[in-house]
């Protein structure tokens, strides 16, 4: 999918979480993971993982 390439270039993938350019807990593949106040929580994320939640974004998206 051509989606995987621009996320996976503009994203990235990390596998703990961190927090993002907005200061919000993200893990995988920009995945929003909580509130920008919220503690980090201690985790490892397999890519094939961050990849199946991507994919289920993705079909959630209804087209206009």
């Amino acid at each position: 999918m051509i989606i995987h390439k621009i996320l996976e270039r503009e994203e990235g993938f990390r596998a703990t979480p961190y927090r993002c350019t907005n200061g919000f807990p993200t893990v995988g593949i920009g995945q929003k993971i909580g509130d920008e106040n919220d503690p980090l929580p201690k985790f490892v994320l397999p890519k094939s993982v961050a990849w199946a939640w991507v994919d289920a974004n993705i079909a959630e998206i209804k087209p206009a």
